[in-house]
Formats: C-alpha cells, structure tokens, sequence
C-alpha cells in the first residue's frame, strides 16, 4: 500500500546521500579528510563499492519509489535542503554516472510540483524556491552543449534538462521567474529545434549564441527526435504565458520556421501546432505567421494530419483585425 510520507520522513534518507558540499573544487570521494568531516568510513561492501556509496545509491533508489506517488513527490519539492543536494549531485563529475541519472530521474518526478520565488525581497536575498534550483539547474546543463557543428555527445542530459524546464513552466505562479531568465536559454531551445533539421546550415548564430559553428556535410541531424522533442516541450510550455512573452519567443530567430516544419512531423506535430496557436493569438506576431500562410494552408488541407483542425485556427487568428 502507497504511503504518504512528511518532511520529516524524508530527510534521513537524503540525508544519508551526503553528497552536498558548498565548495566542491577540493572535493574527492577517496579523500579521508572529506569522509570523516562527513562521519562516514571507507568501508568496502559486498560489491566493491565504499559503503558511503553503497548507501548512496540505497537512499537514491529509495527516493525514486517515494516520489513515484504525485503526493510524496509534492513534499519533496517542497524540501529545500534535499533538492540543492540532489542538483549538485547532478552537476558533481565526482559522482557515478549512474548515480546522477538517479537523482535527475527524481528531480524530474518533483519538478511538476516544484514553486519558484516570486517575492522579491527573499530573491534579493539569495533566498531560492525549489522550483528556482530545478530551473536553474535546467539552463545549466544546456549551456554546457557543445557549440560546434558537431553531434551532441551527451544527448540524455540535454533530453532531461529541456523537460526539467518543461516541468517547472508547467505552473503559472512560475512564470514571472521563467521569464525572467528566457534570454538565457531560449535560443538554446530553438537552436535544438533548428538541428533536428539534417538540411540545417550552421554558418551563422542563432540569437545570442556566441562562438563560431562550422558547416556540416552530414546527412543526419545534429539534434534525434527525443532531443527536439524535449525542446519544443519547453517551448510549447512556455509560448502559453502572457502576449509578451509570446512575442519574445516569435522574435527568436528560426523558431516559426521549424514549427511550421515540424507540423508535418507526426511525432512533433501536436505540441508544434499548440504552439504556433499560442503565438498567433498574440497578433502582433501576425507579420511573422502570414510569411508562413501557404504552408500552414496547406497543413489545414492535408487529411494526413491530426492536427489540421488546430492548424484552422491558427489561421483563423491570422484574420482578425
């Protein structure tokens, strides 16, 4: 039977991860002066493993059934201390691959729940919500993508960190904290989308990507479906928040033009659709769309699609005075 579990019953267990640490620059899980401030003996156990990862991974596994109940999940997000730990576990390359995806599967499951800051005094005071640590932690790790013409090495981590950023967009009382931050991340999304094209030339920058990208001869895209998927699953979240915040995604450039794209691409085509709607009822975008008339014509004619009724609206937004 599912049982609902308070603060309190959670805290041994992330607690017994021990795996935050302010300064992690001098930081090493072999290092004996680092164990013994945090209590713990290098002990072997039955696999190997020192026994401080032994319980790590217990506790990890542990946290992930706990917050496969929405509700469990909800008081998790709600615990400050255990999710800054988790983020850093996350970012740690001290930690176990297998260890980090545990703990970005578990953020992933709190993230729909999770609160960011709104009260401004508390943000002048460094004084973050969860749901702040989660975005922050999302923009992170896509700020670490390669920025070359060059296949994406590490293709989970940008999938989890699109949707982390998903997740937290989810929730309206987030918005004004996502938007706040959009010019950090939202060109990386777009970016995304533009990979999943293998016709996409990379000789010029997307909006406020600095670096220089080198043309690719490949035939494959740069970004898989998962990927772009993950992206647009941002995007779409977001492009649902107020006129002026639809208008700042319009202006990204290239974005328009892979929705219209990706209208025709069965597994993108809802949420692409969903989105370009969400633009057009922000009409001062209706410059931007008509460009595109022809072609979302031709989507509102097209049986094939599921979404041509949705398609119909969007231009029905494009005829209002």
């Amino acid at each position: 039977e599912n049982q609902v579990l308070s603060e309190g019953d959670i805290e041994p267990s992330l607690c017994n991860i021990g795996l935050g640490e302010e300064n992690t620059n001098d930081r090493h899980v072999d290092d004996d002066s680092w164990m013994a401030r945090h209590g713990l003996q290098v002990r072997k156990g039955s696999h190997g493993l020192p026994m401080h990862e032994i319980f790590a991974y217990n506790a990890m596994n542990a946290l992930r059934n706990i917050v496969q109940d929405s509700r469990n999940a909800m008081v998790v997000s709600e615990w400050q201390p255990g999710i800054l730990v988790l983020c850093e576990t996350v970012l740690s390359s001290l930690v176990s691959v297998e260890l980090r995806k545990d703990a970005m599967e578990v953020l992933l499951s709190v993230a729909p729940h999770a609160n960011c800051q709104v009260d401004e005094k508390l943000v002048e005071a460094n004084a973050y919500l969860c749901g702040d640590y989660l975005l922050r932690l999302g923009i992170r790790l896509l700020q670490s993508i390669p920025r070359s013409g060059t296949f994406f090495p590490n293709q989970q981590s940008i999938i989890d960190s699109c949707n982390l950023i998903a997740h937290v967009a989810r929730k309206e009382k987030n918005e004004s904290v996502v938007v706040n931050l959009l010019d950090e991340f939202g060109w990386i999304l777009v970016y995304i989308l533009q990979c999943g094209d293998p016709s996409f030339y990379q000789g010029y920058e997307p909006l406020g990507l600095h670096g220089t990208f080198t043309e690719t001869s490949s035939t494959e895209p740069l970004a898989q479906p998962l990927m772009v998927g993950a992206a647009l699953h941002a995007i779409c979240n977001i492009s649902a928040f107020e006129t002026a915040v639809r208008l700042q995604l319009a202006s990204y450039r290239g974005l328009v033009d892979c929705l219209v794209r990706l209208l025709f691409e069965d597994m993108h085509s809802v949420r692409a659709a969903f989105t370009l709607l969400n633009l057009a009822e922000a009409h001062a975008n209706r410059a931007i769309l008509l460009n595109y008339e022809w072609k979302l014509v031709e989507a509102a004619k097209d049986e094939t699609l599921c979404v041509k009724d949705t398609v119909a609206q969007i231009l029905h937004e494009l005829t209002f005075d």
